[in-house]
């Protein structure tokens, strides 16, 4: 009897530590992370694969990174131009543009320079030329921040770096909101992290200043690590996962998530 008992433990342990095993490993950005959205695939994607999804939120540079390291399996990012480059370099093998959301101007209620409602490029322009209300800024190379830096130098030509209102705190979206609204400051961020702010914070003092130009589109694209250039990748995981993302049901999985009522993502290719 106890021999049958042991044995029946050992498999048992040898069954969770092979489905520990199955795992597949993703960097990806902050903002995906911050809304819980994450969490939320990650149940589906053990129903409905059997692979134990695990991540490491950071910005898309970082993210980028941890890709050519040979850290992670596949990227979930948000940075069209860098992603390019990643591919250009062969560390990428597939390269698919899925679902996005938006980036927003936010701003205290009181909104001190009057911009509400202005085009993101002539509000940015205003914060510039004022150079005293403050701007917080991501400053880690992450997706947001290099969208923030191609919007400043569109309406300004130039970054405002060494300026006392232009604060780089190099932290993630949701702490970059924290800090703007502590400061009474403005701040770029994408409306997915500023609807789970809202959601978490009870007197919460910013709101949307600028929103709805075509430049403040932002797609996110699933990546899959070249194993040529990292042998241990677990490439069949990797592809699994990729196609599971582009089903018809995961599309509807994926654009059912929402806040409030709001829906957080939409699918790019139905």
């Amino acid at each position: 009897m106890k021999r049958l008992l042991s044995i029946c433990l050992f498999l048992l342990f040898v069954s969770t530590l092979g489905a520990e095993n199955n795992i597949l490993m993703m960097a990806t950005t902050t903002s995906t992370d911050n809304t819980g959205f994450l969490d939320y695939l990650q149940k589906k994607v053990k129903k409905d694969l059997n692979i134990n999804l695990r991540w490491l939120a950071v910005g898309t540079g970082k993210a980028l990174r941890h890709g050519e390291n040979c850290d992670v399996d596949v990227l979930l990012v948000h940075a069209e131009n860098e992603e390019k480059k990643f591919m250009e370099k062969g560390y990428g093998i597939k390269r698919v543009q899925f679902m996005y959301n938006d980036f927003v101007l936010l701003g205290p209620i009181n909104d001190p320079l009057n911009i509400s409602g202005m085009d993101i490029l002539d509000a940015m322009k205003k914060i510039f030329n004022n150079g005293k209300i403050k701007f917080v800024s991501r400053g880690d190379e992450s997706g947001t921040h290099l969208k923030e830096k191609e919007l400043w130098l569109k309406c300004c030509k130039n970054i405002p770096l060494n300026k006392t209102y232009y604060i780089e705190n190099g932290r993630g979206m949701m702490e970059t909101i924290l800090m703007s609204d502590e400061m009474e400051g403005y701040t770029l961020a994408d409306r997915s992290t500023y609807l789970m702010y809202k959601n978490n914070i009870k007197n919460y003092r910013l709101k949307i200043i600028s929103e709805g130009n075509e430049l403040l589109r932002n797609p996110y694209s699933i990546i899959v690590i070249n194993p040529k250039k990292c042998p241990n990748v677990k490439l069949e995981n990797a592809n699994k996962f990729l196609q599971w993302l582009l089903t018809k049901e995961t599309k509807q999985y994926i654009e059912e998530y929402s806040i409030n009522g709001e829906q957080l993502f939409k699918i790019i290719y139905k």
